[in-house]
């Protein structure tokens, strides 16, 4: 009896890191067309103080990237826990998403770690 096995391939940080202030957002894109499945891990670091969550948006586009639809297809939030790290993990089917990050608080900085993508499926 064979098996799927996913191969897997690795894409470029989306975001290093960028410090933000209170209502400011940070928005990162996800061109994954050649992929089957991108698995995006984005974060936050929390700066003292913080007691509101970072809310996260992600939405689609149907032209490539040019322009994306106004209503999310996904949304999240990020705990907010001062003075420490938090991600989560968003898995995105083949496109191309903008994935916007909003800060409630005081400070705080954000990433976009290391993507990984599913190119093809061996069998075997």
């Amino acid at each position: 009896m064979s098996s799927a096995r996913p191969v897997l391939s690795y894409g470029a940080t989306l975001l290093a890191g960028q410090a933000r202030g209170t209502g400011q957002f940070q928005t990162v894109t996800v061109s994954g067309l050649s992929y089957w499945e991108t698995l995006v891990n984005i974060g936050v670091r929390y700066g003292t103080g913080i007691s509101i969550a970072t809310a996260v948006a992600v939405q689609a586009s149907n032209d490539g990237g040019t322009t994306f639809e106004t209503e999310p297809m996904y949304a999240a939030s990020i705990p907010a826990v001062a003075s420490a790290s938090r991600s989560i993990n968003l898995r995105l089917p083949s496109g191309v998403y903008a994935i916007t990050m909003v800060l409630s608080g005081p400070s705080a900085t954000f990433f976009g770690f290391t993507q990984q993508r599913i190119d093809a499926y061996s069998f075997g």
